[in-house]
């Protein structure tokens, strides 16, 4: 007797479940016809600042490891030329009253213009996952070449991987056989990635 009042307490229990969800199917079912209550937000527009000064000087390049001198300063002309255009004229800079109120000004202009400074070397850019491994390669090269001063510099937020050369010492050896060698292993570790 026992089991049959359980048996049809779980029928009842089932059966009012199916009752329930039917119902809220059949109230979806007429639902979808009708729009659906949501709140429209706006597409999030891009930063003004940054679109003005890209619209007048053009979006940033990247930096190749390859680039030669001019191509280079070309790659800065656009953060050059905002520079020039928005940091005060020769004669307010002369009429500031220290070194430090002339100081203030270049400092607004470059941090005004900083969007557009040119990215960094692909293989350097601390956004690439591959980049410490890529310098550390570079440093065991040089080390390889005699540099015995060499290490991968600690982040100075420019946003590369840098080496530095000398030591705490300044090794002047390290330092002229480290500029005169990075192009060339930076070549062999490409080259060996790829």
């Amino acid at each position: 007797m026992r089991s049959t009042r359980h048996t049809i307490a779980v029928v009842l229990a089932t059966a009012c479940a199916s009752l329930l969800l039917a119902g809220c199917t059949a109230g979806t079912e007429q639902e979808t016809d009708k729009e659906i209550a949501s709140i429209e937000t706006p597409a999030p527009g891009p930063s003004a600042g940054t679109d003005t000064l890209f619209e007048k000087y053009g979006e940033p390049i990247r930096l190749r490891l390859d680039m030669t001198d001019d191509e280079q300063d070309a790659a800065y002309g656009a953060f050059d030329a905002c520079i020039e255009d928005n940091s005060a004229s020769q004669d307010v800079k002369q009429k500031a009253d220290s070194e430090t109120s002339a100081g203030r000004v270049d400092e607004s202009a470059e941090a005004l213009c900083a969007p557009l400074s040119p990215m960094p070397p692909w293989e350097i850019d601390r956004s690439n996952p591959d980049a410490l491994a890529f310098v550390q390669g570079v440093v065991d090269c040089l080390k390889g070449k005699g540099v015995s001063k060499v290490e991968i510099a600690p982040d100075d937020g420019d946003g590369r991987v840098n080496i530095a050369f000398g030591g705490k010492d300044n090794d002047s050896r390290s330092i002229s056989l480290g500029l005169q060698y990075t192009p060339e292993c930076q070549r062999t570790v490409s080259a060996a990635t790829r």
